[in-house]
């Protein structure tokens, strides 16, 4: 199976082990609700919580110590079963069944993704009542910031309605709707590079704000010296 470097071995995941030299015997071993292996002729090894790697390293050493000449070769057989709820505004919420080394994106995307209510900006990962991560996926798709993080079984991925939104339009490189983080002022320069900056050629000296306040609407001029100084409100266009 395809892992990455902070899978950790736990309960239901089976082990091939292959002992060379004077003993020539392959074994698949699951790991029990303990986390320990029983090697024949070796003995009970606890690698629960390891990683994969660390986890080799214990299985060869206990094997050499114990079985002079004898080199184990440890890979990964079976990945274990996960159970996961994805929670709020995905499209289908529920419990998944998914494999051991599932992230949180790949939960994600198993419920379908993030409907139009949701947040991209603030997703939670809950593990036995603690946040344990939350996950921005504009720093994902526009900035290619992820570390894979594996889940564990009784994991929540929990995605909240989105809270602020700006709609950025006309001679800019990417755009479109964007949304802001929760609590987060923004200003006009940082919405500017968040939807990629000004197209070649584009004026500065054109930059309108259209804001709806106490239900009444208008239009702000701003000048390209007040990028910088000037913060941008939920709905603003």
């Amino acid at each position: 199976p395809n892992m990455n470097s902070d899978y950790f071995i736990d309960t239901g995941d089976t082990l091939s082990i292959q002992l060379l030299g004077n003993r020539n015997n392959t074994y698949e071993i699951i790991v029990d609700r303990n986390g320990s292996i029983a090697i024949p002729e070796v003995g009970e090894i606890s690698i629960s919580s390891l990683s994969i790697g660390d986890a080799k390293k214990i299985i060869s050493t206990k094997v050499a110590s114990v079985l002079i000449g004898v080199e184990a070769i440890v890979s990964l057989k079976h990945m274990r079963d996960i159970q996961i709820l994805v929670a709020g505004e995905a499209f289908a919420p529920g419990i998944y069944t998914l494999p051991g080394n599932t992230s949180p994106i790949h939960a994600l995307n198993a419920a379908g993704g993030i409907n139009e209510n949701g947040t991209l900006r603030n997703i939670t990962v809950t593990r036995n009542g603690r946040v344990i991560s939350n996950i921005d996926i504009y720093d994902i798709a526009l900035y290619g910031k992820y570390i894979h993080n594996s889940l564990k079984s009784g994991d929540v991925v929990f995605v909240p309605q989105y809270e602020k939104m700006i709609k950025i339009e006309g001679g800019i490189r990417r755009p479109g709707l964007y949304e802001i983080k929760n609590s987060h002022e923004i200003t006009l320069s940082e919405a500017i590079a968040l939807a990629g900056g000004f197209k070649y050629g584009a004026r500065k000296d054109t930059v309108f704000i259209n804001r709806v306040t106490e239900n009444q609407a208008k239009t702000i001029n701003v000048l390209e010296e007040d990028f910088d100084k000037t913060t941008l409100n939920n709905l603003d266009d």
